[in-house]
């Protein structure tokens, strides 16, 4: 499995995002009520249905949004569950036999897991491997399988590593070809008495992961992408220069005080969601914000009035080094199934539909897996910026984090945490590291 988790996924370089906050027109929400009775084999079903995922607030709405004319169409009511803590809570309730229906797979190595013990339903035989066939990329549908069968599905993708700006007070550079010169013109305004950067990395039981990002990012673009594949296959020591640098160049922002937002402390108990709300503030507190394209939703919730390619754009993460140019990262949310009912069906068939996916792109902040969905679900200029990362991308790589064993994954969050209140302790926490990795692999 781990092997197939290299194959890159230029599919997305077709895809753009719905600009935040936009309503689903009647179109979409008729194209989805059709697609759901289809799933569910043109019957009015009836009963409830349990899914669990990692989404709350506007996230959650937008979810239940995309679910509404699946409830209508088959008289299924959707029970949801939200939490943040969904590896520990799954964990619980597979163990008690109470899983629920359908819930989002927090991390590949969990899939492989709960594939080989035979708690989650192979997806092949729900919705077809024909239809996935057609619907999805083959990179993402290597990622979501074992052994050959489907146990996981994408209902949406993120671009990551963008670097996002109020285009009323940014005045960087706007494409900046480099690290190098992006870092000197935050240095230069650090000097001048404003904080360039906001972070925050507070995410109740996953605080931490947002961090990850950042040194994954890093370590893509300063030491290449083999270097990378060897990191999260548990090939490459913590302890490594490679790893050890990225940590040290992420550093250098979040642990210094004259660079980010309220100092490390902040940092540390600023909410991910929340980070950039300074940065449209009437004085702007920073200037740069680093996250997924996801986060645009946040942004119009913290800020309303606030609008994408007029108040907010963002450009791609600088190279770093010039070997290892076009290289960027890309995530998703994946769902798997752990009891197999007609209503768990009907949803799991309507998840993957391209009706689904573009109303839940429509709604904003999310790109749609479904490599069907059409162009005209994503009119946003701005997140149109999205795709043409992609699409330019020399290589392309998933979440790392998300690829490391459940137990690597949780010591890397809360690593990111000690490193940022004492980075003078890095080398022992990269220790630390490296000892959960050698009883994880």
């Amino acid at each position: 499995m781990k092997q197939k988790l290299l194959i890159a996924l230029p599919v997305l370089g077709a895809l753009v995002v719905y600009g935040a906050g936009q309503a689903a027109t009647r179109d979409t929400l008729t194209a989805a009520k059709s697609a759901a009775l289809q799933a569910a084999q043109g019957q009015k079903i009836g009963g409830t249905v349990n899914v669990m995922a990692v989404w709350g607030g506007e996230e959650k709405d937008k979810f239940l949004a995309t679910l509404k004319p699946f409830e209508e169409a088959t008289g299924i009511k959707v029970e949801y569950e939200g939490t943040r803590d969904i590896n520990a809570v799954l964990a619980t309730r597979l163990s008690g036999g109470n899983p629920p229906e359908i819930a989002g797979i927090p991390s590949l190595s969990l899939l492989e897991d709960w594939s080989a013990k035979g708690q989650l339903v192979d997806l092949d035989t729900i919705v077809g491997s024909a239809t996935l066939k057609s619907n999805y990329s083959s990179g993402w549908l290597n990622l979501g399988a074992y052994k050959d069968k489907t146990f996981g599905v994408f209902f949406t993708a993120a671009l990551k590593g963008l670097i996002w700006y109020n285009t009323k007070t940014y005045t960087g550079p706007k494409a900046p070809a480099t690290w190098t010169e992006l870092s000197a013109w935050t240095r230069a305004v650090a000097a001048k008495g404003t904080t360039p950067w906001c972070v925050g990395v507070e995410s109740g039981a996953a605080s931490g992961w947002a961090g990850t990002d950042w040194v994954e990012n890093i370590l893509l673009r300063q030491s290449g992408a083999k270097k990378y594949d060897e990191w999260y296959n548990g090939k490459l020591a913590w302890t490594s220069s490679e790893v050890k640098r990225a940590f040290q160049t992420f550093g250098s922002v979040v642990t210094d005080p004259k660079m980010v937002f309220g100092g490390p402390t902040t940092v540390l108990t600023t909410n991910f969601g929340d980070a950039a709300t300074p940065m449209f503030a009437t004085k702007p507190g920073c200037f740069l914000h680093h996250q997924a394209t996801f986060i645009s939703s946040f942004f119009e919730k913290n800020t309303p009035g606030i609008k994408a390619g007029t108040d907010y754009s963002f450009f791609g993460f600088p190279d770093i080094s010039a070997q290892y140019k076009g290289s960027v990262e890309a995530a998703g949310d994946m769902f798997g199934m752990f009891k197999d009912t007609p209503q768990s069906r009907a949803l799991i068939k309507y998840l993957v539909s391209s009706e689904a996916q573009a109303m839940r792109a429509k709604l904003g902040g999310v790109l749609a897996a479904n490599k069907t969905v059409p162009q005209s679900a994503y009119p946003d200029i701005v997140s149109q910026g999205a795709a043409k990362i992609l699409a330019n991308a020399k290589t392309v790589r998933f979440d790392a984090s998300d690829l490391m064993p459940g137990k690597m994954n949780d010591a890397f969050w809360k690593a990111i945490l000690e490193y940022i209140q004492n980075p003078r302790n890095l080398d022992a926490i990269l220790t630390k590291l490296d000892s959960v990795r050698k009883e994880s692999y």
